[in-house]
């Protein structure tokens, strides 16, 4: 059970409205940056970084047991030498933090660094893809599981980039 779980659970209507309402459902910046996340609006840290550690969306049943997966669509798209995987599903991006080619549950970003692609265009890119079917890029069911589902990827692997 994560930090971001137990705010939807017990956080009361506003910041469980909150949590289904906002743009992409991540909750957390990546540790590696200071930069403040719009839920400090309603819990105040202090000064600590926070990192939801692969707690995804707690609020839908998804992450918990796998239903629906098979709908979601994540995208891998790659800019420069950087990987991205882009989930057109739930609105999220997720970047190979430590360059190893591999991404995974927790390497969810809510911002994206400044030095690289914008948001927009990297959803853009993998709405692109989406829409051509000659193109490979698409996860694999399985692949989808291993960034989505909770306790799935069990040694922490993730997918290729």
């Amino acid at each position: 059970m994560t930090f971001e779980h137990l705010l939807a659970m017990f956080g009361g209507a506003e910041l469980h409205g909150y949590l289904e309402r906002r743009k992409r459902p991540n909750a957390f910046s990546n540790m590696a940056t200071n930069i403040p996340h719009p839920i400090e609006a309603f819990v105040d840290y202090g000064q600590e970084n926070l990192h939801d550690l692969g707690a995804g969306a707690p609020y839908l049943e998804a992450h918990w047991t796998g239903e629906g997966l098979d709908r979601y669509e994540i995208y891998r798209v790659q800019e420069g030498d950087k990987a991205y995987l882009v989930d057109l599903t739930d609105r999220q991006i997720y970047i190979d933090h430590d360059g190893d080619g591999h991404i995974r549950m927790q390497d969810a970003v809510f911002f994206v660094p400044h030095d690289g692609p914008t948001e927009d265009e990297l959803f853009a890119k993998a709405e692109e893809i989406a829409g051509d079917p000659r193109q490979p890029g698409r996860l694999s069911e399985q692949e989808v599981r291993i960034i989505k589902q909770a306790g799935y990827d069990k040694n922490k692997d993730g997918v290729t980039a």
